[in-house]
């Protein structure tokens, strides 16, 4: 009874928001503010000294059954405030106030605890106006009198605790807000008796409480939060994953754990689709680290995935994404191209490589007008690569028909403007200028390409290719696919005469 009086006593000293008055106007308000400030910093302190003590024995959970929701709109108001010590003792009373309430009361407090987080938004938006009132004077001072550093500090306070917050709900496990809160910290209070009553540096949760918090199913989770932006929310995951799994970096926690690779991996491609930017941005570094010098069997089951979310993240419209994912692409570039390298890896490895690759590239050129110049890319480098080889044989009738529509496709769309103007005004000017645009086209990538499957051509697949090739020479939209069907046939009449059926 004495401690439910004394911790009551505590939390009317800490006041609450519905006690918060306008703005002092003369010398006495300003004076009785600040005195009322001092006091509720002293009483959110003694609350956490009580609960800390109260965490030690046994009745904890009863003293502060009926008080859990105001003690955890306390603390986090106190965490939201100018004062650095008071903040981080706010930060130590979530945690322990977690520990004491009754294990079936534990989602009730994290929804308030999210609540009252959300809550501490201030709305900046060109569409919503500033009243002429307190808050535009205040803005007003704040601009002739310089940033105040103790604001900027309590705002990235609110900021970080939002970030983890959005971290444990993308996880989907709310629990792990307060073990993200619960990691070793520097600080300054270290004195004997601060760290006596207090002890803000070290962990006050139990080891009982590590699998409820954090549970393994969450460690594949983990793997793309090691690379995030926000330098404080990444230190808190490492902690975190030093002391809960004993690993320190993201190399260590997929080689200590070799099981659970295709999670790590699965999840990570999620976390490249993922909604906030700062996850997908973080996601980008860590696919870099984990999937390059990867070998086919490693990555069959997820890189038809993997390839399809890079894709997509070419085209993403936020700067920070463009900023990052080109590294991304070229360690996917090169990586497609080993994989399908005889040279560097396993026939067998290579050759089922290459049959889930080819249909994937002919699908990304006709969904994805901006990954054209890519596949086209890693098509020519493929064909390169099996030169002398029958690797790409079988595939010859599927990638010839797209390189025959790449020739004008792939043309300046304006030129074909050009043409039909210069046509009205001079027919032989509009010749002329349709033979640049041919021997342009037979100069073209697309069209080296073509050169290079002739001598793969068979008479198998000739009989397969011959009616696709037709139906672009009869409906084919353009010049240059018509005279490349043309070209095409000619060189392979030329090279494989072998192959054309009589």
């Amino acid at each position: 009874e004495r401690s439910k009086a004394l911790l009551q006593r505590l939390l009317d000293m800490a006041g609450s928001e519905e006690e918060a008055k306008g703005p002092p106007t003369n010398d006495a308000a300003k004076a009785e503010m600040a005195e009322r400030e001092i006091s509720q910093r002293c009483g959110i302190v003694w609350l956490v000294v009580l609960l800390r003590r109260l965490a030690r024995g046994d009745n904890g959970a009863a003293c502060v059954a009926e008080v859990s929701e105001k003690l955890c709109r306390a603390f986090v108001r106190a965490v939201a405030g100018l004062s650095i010590f008071v903040a981080d003792c706010g930060l130590k009373g979530l945690c322990l106030l977690y520990c004491l309430v009754a294990p079936e009361s534990r989602v009730e407090l994290m929804k308030t605890l999210f609540s009252s987080i959300s809550n501490r938004t201030v709305v900046s938006n060109m569409f919503v106006g500033t009243p002429d009132t307190q808050a535009r004077k205040e803005a007003k001072d704040a601009t002739a009198t310089g940033p105040n550093s103790l604001k900027i500090t309590a705002k990235e306070r609110v900021d970080l605790l939002k970030d983890l917050m959005f971290l444990s709900r993308e996880l989907q496990h709310p629990p792990l807000f307060i073990g993200l809160l619960d990691q070793p910290v520097g600080s300054v209070w270290t004195g004997e008796v601060l760290r006596e009553a207090l002890d803000l540096q070290m962990p006050c949760l139990p080891d009982e409480l590590q699998d409820h918090l954090c549970p393994k199913s969450l460690r594949p989770k983990l793997y793309c939060y090691f690379f995030h932006p926000n330098a404080p929310l990444r230190q808190a995951v490492v902690s975190m994953a030093a002391s809960y799994f004993s690993v320190e970096s993201p190399q260590q926690l997929a080689s200590k754990f070799p099981d659970e690779w295709p999670l790590i991996a699965q999840n990570l491609v999620g976390a490249l689709g993922g909604a906030r930017v700062a996850t997908r941005e973080a996601a980008v570094q860590a696919a870099q680290s984990l999937f390059r010098g990867k070998v086919w069997p490693d990555i069959a089951f997820v890189f038809e995935d993997l390839w399809t979310i890079v894709i997509k993240l070419m085209d993403d419209m936020e700067e920070r994404i463009q900023a990052v994912v080109k590294p991304l692409v070229r360690m996917m570039r090169n990586l497609t191209l080993r994989l399908c390298d005889a040279k560097l890896g396993k026939p067998k490895d290579v050759e089922e490589a290459i049959k889930a690759i080819i249909p994937l590239l002919l699908k990304s050129c006709e969904r994805y007008v901006h990954a054209q110049p890519l596949c086209f890319d890693v098509i020519r480098e493929m064909v390169k690569a099996a030169h002398g080889t029958p690797l790409l044989s079988a595939y010859v009738q599927d990638l010839i028909p797209p390189l025959l529509v790449s020739l004008s496709m792939m043309e300046n769309s304006q030129l074909q403007y050009y043409q039909f103007h210069v046509d009205a005004a001079n027919s032989d000017k509009g010749k002329e200028l349709e033979a640049a645009r041919v021997s342009h086209s037979r100069d073209s990538e697309s069209m080296k390409l073509l050169r290079q499957l002739v001598p793969l051509v068979t008479e198998e697949n000739a009989q397969s290719l011959a009616p696709r090739t037709r139906d672009s020479l009869t409906r084919g939209v353009g010049a240059n696919t018509r005279v490349g069907v043309c070209d095409f046939w000619v060189a392979v009449c030329a090279e494989r005469p072998s192959a054309i059926p009589t």
